[in-house]
């Protein structure tokens, strides 16, 4: 991992603040307090760091096969949570079904997430491959910088297992002339 330190000379009193981008894509407010007549600076009381949260959706596209194929996708955030979130999953055709309906994440499964599983529906119609998308809802969340957030959704090809035919019945014929004069 690389680090980058800038510096800056502050003179005067005031306020200095920096924004910081972290790994994953997590970022980060950071301030100071600079007061004249004082050596140094102190950090802000109170919350001196602000993150803003974040959830990722990997993968967000999946394919699944008529009649009852089955695949996963993961949810998992961009750092801890002080209270739990709750994202809704929802299929928007009736083409697949994701289960659960909705997905926790807390402090003890942030990281590694929560998945999810979308399973194909058969149908006796030979209609080509469908998207199915899994719509996600916005999360939901007593912490502030997990509630509201914007979730990816998840776009699920769901392959044909019918073919189009011609059925022809009864199979054979068979035929019989008159007796001629």
């Amino acid at each position: 991992m690389r680090r980058v330190w800038e510096f800056a000379k502050v003179t005067g009193a005031g306020l200095l603040l920096a924004a910081l981008l972290l790994f994953g894509g997590q970022q980060a407010l950071l301030g100071a307090e600079v007061q004249a007549g004082e050596a140094g600076i102190r950090p802000l009381a109170g919350n001196a760091i602000r993150q803003s949260g974040g959830v990722v959706v990997e993968p967000t596209s999946l394919i699944v096969s008529e009649p009852a194929d089955s695949n996963t996708f993961r949810l998992y955030l961009t750092g801890v949570p002080t209270e739990s979130v709750s994202i809704s999953l929802a299929a928007t055709t009736a083409e697949c079904l994701v289960s659960p309906a909705v997905v926790v994440l807390d402090a003890g499964n942030w990281e590694l997430g929560a998945t999810a599983t979308v399973t194909a529906v058969d149908d006796a119609i030979a209609d080509g491959d469908m998207d199915c998308t899994i719509q996600t809802g916005t999360t939901t969340s007593a912490d502030g910088n997990y509630d509201g957030l914007e979730v990816d959704d998840v776009v699920v090809t769901v392959k044909d297992d019918d073919e189009v035919g011609i059925l022809v019945v009864p199979t054979s014929l068979t035929v019989g002339e008159p007796s001629g004069s």
